[in-house]
C-alpha cells in the first residue's frame, strides 16, 4: 500500500484525478446548513464562511485508482491529504484519500502541510515547503525535503539507488534503511541514523544540532556540524570516518574504520575501540582513547589533557597538548623510539627507557630522548604545561 498525507494538497501528478475526485466526492456538513464547501468557497469565500454555522467545516473525499489498471493488486495503495483554510471562524477543512496500485512512482510538491507516504514499491520524490514529511516502507530511491518541518523515513530499501533527506528547519531521521549513497542534512535540527547500511558513502550535515549514528555500515562516513555533539556507535566503515565539528563533543564507541579524521574547535574527543590511523584535534577539550589496537596516533589539543590506552602500530606517532597532562598506557613489550618533552612538568615512565638525551629547556621543564625495548616506531610527546606519564597496561 502507498499513502501520502498533505496539508494542504500540493501540485502533483494526480492533479487530473484530483479534480475528478473533487467533482464526485462526498462531503459531510457539521453545521445545520448543508453547503458544498468547494463550490461555496469558489463563488464567494466570505459568504461561504458566514454560511457555515460550526467552527470547523470538514469534508472527506476518497478515490480509488485501482480500476484504472488492469493488473492492479487488490485494494491498490492509498493516498490521503488534509487541507484547511483559516479565516474568520469558521474555517474549512478537507480530507482526501486516493488509492493507487502498489507499484507506483510518487512525485509530490506541497506548499503547506504534512506529507506522508507508506508501503510503496517505486521511487518517491517529495518537496514540502511548510510541514513534516514522513515516509515508511519504501522499496526504491527516496528524495524528501521540507523547508520547515521534520523529515523522517523508516524501512527504506533503496537497493542500488540513493536516499536523500533534507530539512531547512527541523530534525532529519533515517532508520532501518539501505541504499547506495545516503545524504542527510538540516540547516537547523538534529540528525539521527539507526540501522542504516550504504554500499556507497554516507554524508550528514547540520548547522545547529546533534548528530548520532548507531548500528550500521558504509564505505566512508562524513559528518559535519557547526554546533552540536556527534555520537557514533557500533558502526563499520570500510575507509574513513571524518568528523568536522565547530562546537561540540565527538564520541565514538566501537566505530571501526580504516582511518579516522576527527576535528572539533571546542569540545572533547572520546574514542573507545580504534584500529588504524587516528587523527584527533581539538582547540579546547580533552582527548581520551581507549581499547586501541595497532593505532597510528596524531593527537593534539590546545587546552586539555590526553589519555591514551592501547597498542601502537606503524609510526610516526605524535601526541601534543599546549596546556594539559599527557598519559599513555602501553603494553609492556612496546618497542619505540621516544622523544618526550614538557616545558612545565615532569616525565615519568613505568617502561624502562634507554636514554640518549636527558635535559631540560628551563628550570621547570624536562625532556627525554631514548628508546624502549630496543627501539622501534617513533613516538613524540610534548606538552607546554603538564606532566608526561607512560604507564604499563595490566
Amino acid at each position: 500500500m502507498a499513502g501520502w498525507h498533505a496539508l494542504p494538497v500540493g501540485r502533483l501528478a494526480f492533479l487530473g484525478f484530483g479534480l475528478l475526485m473533487i467533482a464526485c466526492g462526498s462531503h459531510a456538513d457539521s453545521g445545520v446548513t448543508s453547503v458544498d464547501p468547494l463550490l461555496a468557497f469558489e463563488r464567494d469565500p466570505q459568504a461561504a464562511l458566514a454560511a457555515a454555522q460550526h467552527p470547523t467545516y470538514r469534508a472527506t473525499y476518497e478515490l480509488t485508482f485501482s480500476s484504472l489498471y488492469a493488473s492492479a493488486p487488490p485494494g491498490g495503495a492509498s493516498l490521503s491529504s488534509t487541507q484547511t483554510y483559516v479565516a474568520r471562524p469558521p474555517d474549512f477543512r478537507w480530507d482526501f484519500t486516493v488509492t493507487v496500485p502498489n507499484e507506483t512512482t510518487v512525485n509530490i510538491d506541497n506548499n503547506l502541510g504534512d506529507v506522508g507516504i507508506s508501503n510503496l514499491k517505486g521511487n518517491a520524490e517529495i518537496v514540502n515547503d511548510f510541514g513534516e514529511v514522513k515516509v515508511d516502507t519504501i522499496e526504491g530511491a527516496l528524495s524528501a525535503s521540507s523547508n520547515s518541518g521534520e523529515v523522517g523515513a523508516t524501512s527504506i530499501k533503496a537497493s542500488g539507488e540513493d536516499i536523500d533527506l533534507h530539512s531547512d528547519f527541523g530534525a532529519v531521521t533515517l532508520r532501518n534503511a539501505s541504499g547506495s549513497n545516503i545524504t542527510l542534512d538540516s540547516n537547523s535540527g538534529t540528525i539521527t541514523l539507526g540501522e542504516v547500511r550504504a554500499t556507497g558513502n554516507i554524508n550528514t550535515k547540520t548547522d545547529f544540532g546533534n548528530t548520532s549514528f548507531e548500528n550500521g555500515s558504509t564505505n566512508s562516513l562524513n559528518v559535519e556540524t557547526n554546533s552540536g555533539a556527534v555520537t557514533l556507535k557500533k558502526v563499520r566503515v570500510s575507509k574513513e570516518i571524518k568528523v568536522q565539528d565547530d562546537f561540540g563533543e565527538i564520541e565514538l564507541e566501537e566505530a571501526l574504520a580504516n582511518s579516522y579524521d576527527l576535528h572539533t574547535n571546542s569540545g572533547s574527543v572520546t574514542v573507545d575501540g580504534v584500529k588504524g590511523k587516528l587523527v584527533a584535534h581539538t582547540e579546547f577539550g580533552g582527548i581520551v582513547v581507549r581499547n586501541a589496537q595497532a593505532a597510528t596516533l596524531d593527537l593534539q589539543t590546545n587546552n586539555g589533557s590526553v589519555d591514551f590506552n592501547g597498542s601502537l602500530g606503524e609510526g610516526p606517532h605524535t601526541v601534543k597538548s599546549d596546556f594539559g597532562e599527557i598519559v599513555l598506557t602501553l603494553p609492556a613489550d612496546s618497542k619505540l623510539n621516544v622523544d618526550l618533552k614538557t616545558d612545565f612538568g615532569s616525565i615519568d615512565s613505568e617502561l624502562p627507557i634507554t636514554i640518549v638525551t636527558n635535559g631540560s629547556s628551563n628550570s621547570n621543564g624536562d625532556q627525554i630522548v631514548g628508546s624502549i625495548n630496543g627501539g622501534g616506531e617513533q613516538l613524540t610527546v610534548e606538552t607546554n604545561s603538564g606532566g608526561v606519564n607512560i604507564n604499563t597496561s595490566k
